[in-house]
């Protein structure tokens, strides 16, 4: 999200604080009302379901995001305001961010192993991940189009949702489907890349300057 609006707003270094803060604000929310979730008898199935919605959140955020200056009347050229900026990252982040943090908990409440006894413990691990995570991107994949990082996130997903499905017929759809993304990442990934933006730049007249 970071690398994705950082241009989009020129360069702006109020996209750090504001990508974070929204993330924070939304995990925060996640957690306080995953109290309110206890009369849910099964957390296993929803918690399938939530990888699923997941999924398609990501993916429509991805299209939000890239087309934002589509949507936004103000020229791309002169910028978009810090309120625009507000308001775009937190609906682009917002679903994410409360819909995993969500799923976190809900699998908390599905495997009763050592690891979810203790909050401590968890958010320990969720750390150590995120550090993991962190350090594989910046050596690695942070040249990556951002298209390919997200058919990775959904292979990831589809692994999951492969591990905890228990229908064989359900688990090779998903397998399916991870194949695909990874078809997709191989052969298509930058024709991707452009039909998913639309035309932003059509208000603007490019003017070549020779010296």
């Amino acid at each position: 999200f970071i690398r994705e609006f950082i241009p989009l707003f020129h360069g702006s270094e109020f996209v750090i604080g504001i990508v974070l803060g929204h993330w924070l604000l939304s995990a925060a929310t996640a957690n306080f009302l995953s109290r309110y979730f206890k009369k849910i008898r099964d957390f296993f199935s929803n918690s399938i379901n939530l990888f699923i919605i997941l999924m398609i959140f990501i993916i429509l955020a991805f299209m939000f995001v890239r087309n934002i200056n589509a949507i936004s009347p103000t020229n791309l050229a002169v910028g978009v305001s810090l309120k625009s900026l507000f308001l775009y990252s937190f609906f682009a982040i917002f679903p994410i961010s409360f819909t995993l943090n969500l799923l976190l908990n809900f699998l908390k409440k599905s495997f009763s192993t050592i690891l979810y006894q203790k909050k401590v413990k968890r958010y320990v691990c969720e750390a150590i991940g995120f550090v993991i995570g962190g350090t594989i991107f910046s050596l690695f994949m942070s040249s990556m189009p951002t298209t390919a990082l997200l058919l990775i996130t959904i292979m990831l997903f589809l692994c999951n949702l492969i591990y905890l499905c228990e229908s064989i017929i359900v688990k090779i759809f998903y397998l399916l489907l991870l194949l695909l993304s990874l078809y997709l990442i191989k052969y298509h990934t930058l024709d991707i890349e452009k039909n998913i933006t639309f035309d932003n730049n059509s208000s603007v007249n490019i003017i070549n300057f020779s010296l």
